[in-house]
């Protein structure tokens, strides 16, 4: 039984493998997969052997034709020849490259500086070149030969720009000339505008007890009819705070003066200065003898004065004996008036200053002690 049963086993197995075997054999992808390991290596190896030279040959005639194309427009009169085609082709391949390089350059460059852009050309050729650079100088050689002389001559000729100077006087009280202060006036005048400050205070035993300042500043300018003042300030008291201002304003014709807080307005006409700007312009007036109107604020006041011109005299004083002329206010009763002497040898400076009260009598006299005249250039040196 046991050996029946054996040998019918084996059967069963051989049949079994034998069948596995054929079913295997029969299989489409086994064969396929044997095959497919070594054809499609060979058929891509086939495949792209011819592809990978072919590119680099044929792109390259591709654009040499596509370049070689355009220019068979100029080579269409010399096509008669079939022949000459072919080998000529080639040739321009080469040529067309620097054609359009070697063109553009030289065509603009040589037609267009001498004649479409001449300034333009010349400009940049003596911006750029150093032979233009170098021929400037040489243009301008004979120039500054020429005018430096002239430039000087007039520079010589020219006045100081701005003149400065400085004037102090000792300041006395009543015909008894009883020293009681000092005071100092400065300018500052040039071919456009000027500055004008008096200062004045007490000294000695009156200073001590009773202190008192008294300033004038004005600022204007300078025309051809002489000075026109801007703005005017008076200060006075103890410490010199400011009282009253003056405003000059010409374009509206307009004068707005009076003490802080209280200020008034009058018509301006030609003759219209402050009292420390009239110093200052009589000389520019004419000292003739006779009279001139005038018209005048004291920063409180504006009213139009008499001043009449006198014939020379001569006084004695701490700076020299003078000649002088002096200007004098035609006193109105009631009123206080001013008197001035100008020394034509000290460039028509107030020399001299006398106040005069209601009575007409002296209440202090401002002599001029020392004068010192100088210029400055326009940097103030």
């Amino acid at each position: 039984m046991l050996d029946r049963t054996a040998r019918t086993l084996s059967l069963c197995l051989a049949a079994s493998a034998v069948l596995h075997l054929a079913l295997v054999a029969q299989l489409p992808g086994f064969p396929i997969q044997l095959d497919a390991q070594e054809t499609p290596l060979n058929a891509q190896i086939v495949e792209l052997d011819p592809p990978v030279p072919p590119p680099l040959p044929q792109p390259v005639p591709k654009r040499a034709i596509k370049q070689a194309v355009a220019p068979k427009m100029p080579l269409a009169p010399v096509a008669p020849p079939p022949a000459a085609i072919a080998s000529p082709a080639p040739e321009p391949i080469v040529l067309p490259g620097p054609e359009p390089i070697v063109l553009p350059s030289p065509e603009p460059a040589v037609s267009a500086t001498p004649e479409e852009a001449d300034p333009a050309a010349s400009e940049m050729a003596a911006a750029e070149s150093p032979q233009a650079t170098a021929a400037a100088p040489e243009s301008l050689a004979p120039i500054p030969d020429t005018e430096p002389p002239a430039a000087v001559a007039e520079a010589a000729s020219e006045p100081p720009q701005r003149q400065t100077g400085t004037i102090r006087y000792e300041v006395y009280y009543g015909s008894d000339r009883f020293s009681i202060g000092r005071s100092v006036q400065t300018w500052s005048i040039d071919k456009s505008s000027y500055r004008l400050t008096s200062f004045s205070e007490t000294t000695g035993l009156l200073g001590l007890f009773r202190p008192y300042h008294y300033a004038y500043v004005t600022e204007g300018r300078v025309e051809p009819d002489g000075l026109k003042p801007e703005a005017f300030t008076v200060r006075r008291g103890r410490d010199g705070e400011r009282q009253a201002t003056a405003h000059f304003n010409w374009a509206s014709g307009e004068l707005t003066f009076g003490k802080l807080g209280s200020a008034r307005t009058a018509p301006l006409n030609a003759s219209s200065y402050d009292l420390l700007t009239l110093f200052y312009q009589l000389p520019r007036m004419g000292l003739t003898p006779g009279q001139l109107q005038v018209s005048v604020t004291t920063g409180t006041k504006f009213n139009t004065y008499l001043l009449e011109v006198g014939a020379e005299e001569v006084l004695e004083l701490p700076v020299g004996t003078l000649r002088t002329i002096p200007v004098r206010q035609v006193r109105r009763p009631g009123e206080e008036s001013i008197a001035v002497w100008l020394a034509p040898e000290k460039r028509y400076l107030p020399v001299r200053i006398v106040f005069l009260d209601e009575q007409g009598d002296m209440t202090a006299e401002q002599i001029a002690t020392q004068i010192a005249v100088g210029t400055l250039a326009a940097d103030g040196r």
